[in-house]
């Protein structure tokens, strides 16, 4: 049966598409930087590649025999001063991309971020499109999601812990990361002090979505014949300020 490899295997999108993938019965390959990531996923029986998005030698290993790629590794909160955007945005999905074609991978499922008017202005959009473009040169069957911001993170960095119940290899929880320090100082403002901390002065929209939602997308473009380029989020944008008006109905400060 086809083989899936995800990228990003344990971070909170690529478990849940791993997770999805099985429900469907599908033999999946999870990409992982340690041997103790390994063993957790061996453990309840699913095959791992053991390399880095930075390492281009391990790409082609990991790829090897597999027909589909997942890829949801990103730089947006790292963990290491190596994981730099240049490093894991650029050149790791170059090498990806190279190593995918080279071992006759014959689909590529890419998490990608919506358009906006900045873009030009920061690495992770430019090389996010850099990517997209490259996947639209490299003759692989390919599916581009533009996922917005998604809820689980954007409102637990708010000031609570509850977006987060259930949820396994959550961003904001990543060890060492910048995300993880600034969020145990304010997990419990909302519910203890009332508090949102929302990000400048709240009024910028997005269509947001949870994490499910997107790898629901994710596992499905792995099985389907789909093609092209989608953005996913919604089903309306809302901004920060609607979000926490909406989340006070019936409360008052």
């Amino acid at each position: 049966m086809e083989m899936t490899l995800v990228i990003g295997a344990t971070g909170q999108v690529g478990r849940a598409v791993i997770a999805r993938l099985r429900r469907s019965a599908r033999p999946v390959r999870a990409f992982v930087r340690s041997a103790e990531a390994a063993a957790g996923f061996q453990s309840a029986g699913i095959e791992t590649a053991l390399g880095d998005l930075t390492d281009a030698s391990t790409l082609s290993r990991a790829c090897f025999g597999a027909t589909t790629v997942v890829a949801t590794a990103n730089a947006a909160v790292p963990t290491r001063r190596t994981d730099t955007f240049e490093a894991v945005e650029r050149d790791g999905y170059r090498n990806l991309i190279r190593a995918a074609v080279s071992a006759g991978v014959r689909r590529f499922v890419f998490t990608s971020v919506p358009l906006t008017r900045h873009d030009r202005l920061s690495p992770l959009l430019r090389f996010k499109r850099e990517t997209e473009r490259a996947l639209e040169t490299s003759g692989l069957e390919h599916v581009i999601f533009r996922a917005d911001v998604f809820m689980d993170t954007a409102f637990a960095m708010m000031g609570s812990a509850i977006p987060l119940r259930g949820a396994e290899g959550a961003t904001v929880l990543r060890p060492f990361a910048f995300a993880n320090r600034h969020f145990a100082r304010i997990k419990d403002s909302i519910e203890q002090k009332g508090v949102a901390m929302i990000p400048g002065d709240g009024s910028s929209r997005h269509a947001f979505i949870c994490v499910d939602d997107v790898a629901a997308f994710l596992a499905a473009a792995a099985i389907s014949g789909l093609t092209g380029v989608y953005d996913i989020g919604g089903p309306e944008a809302l901004s920060f300020l609607d979000i926490v008006r909406i989340s006070l109905v019936g409360q008052s400060w």
